[in-house]
């Protein structure tokens, strides 16, 4: 098998291989997830040629690039491609950088190794593989051991896996949509009021002036008596 190079330049693992779900195609995770900033470069795991790159339904941008016969590795979810079709690339070459396309809640990137046409969990193939400077890879998915976190993530999975409206509001990018609209109906409430009570104190005045002149009419008719 080839020596695998860390394939973001992020190393926070946010979901691993084989989570159980009602929403994954096969029933589990099929793959790693890794949190990264929209943008961010995705490199070639290991030497190979590229044996497809496009869109991919709910896999979004991908990129899939094979070792040899038996072994393949995919990258997922990318904002955008730069690897073509038939490219012999090295292993760290950039092939794309990371996004939020196709069924995504968020920017990461979803890599898979397959052996034979068969995943696998790519961490055992990552054991010892170079990672970017500055510190270990961190997981923080539901897999994790950190108190509580697993019970919130489960929680999260959930919601995100029910229909209808739970799994609308589940999606991080609707909730920017929520605020937009909020935002913009408050913005929309502030000026019909502030435009209602001008044209009321306007009327007010209007009034007020014609109630004053009329009672002064009144008395300069009375004063000529």
């Amino acid at each position: 098998m080839p020596t695998l190079k860390w394939p973001a330049s992020c190393k926070v693992i946010t979901q691993g291989y084989g989570n159980k779900s009602s929403r994954y195609a096969r029933g589990y995770h099929t793959g790693l997830d890794i949190g990264c900033t929209t943008g961010s470069p995705v490199y070639a795991a290991h030497d190979g040629t590229v044996i497809a790159a496009g869109y991919k339904g709910a896999y979004g941008n991908t990129v899939e690039l094979k070792a040899n016969s038996s072994f393949v590795t995919s990258y997922h979810h990318m904002s955008r491609i730069v690897a073509r079709v038939g490219q012999n690339v090295s292993a760290g070459t950039v092939i794309g950088y990371i996004g939020s396309t196709g069924q995504s809640t968020g920017p990461h990137l979803h890599f898979e190794v397959r052996i034979n046409g068969k995943d696998v969990d790519p961490q055992k193939y990552l054991n010892g593989a170079e990672i970017p400077a500055g510190g270990d890879v961190i997981q923080t998915g539901i897999t994790d051991n950190i108190p509580g976190l697993s019970t919130v993530t489960a929680v999260y999975e959930t919601l995100k896996a029910t229909a209808g409206v739970f799994g609308w509001l589940t999606d991080t990018k609707n909730w920017y949509r929520i605020g937009l609209a909020l935002g913009g109906a408050f913005l929309m409430y502030v000026a019909v009021i502030s435009l209602v009570r001008s044209k009321a104190m306007t009327a007010i005045a209007g009034d007020t002036a014609q109630t004053i002149k009329a009672v002064g009419m009144k008395v300069t008719n009375r004063g000529k008596g």
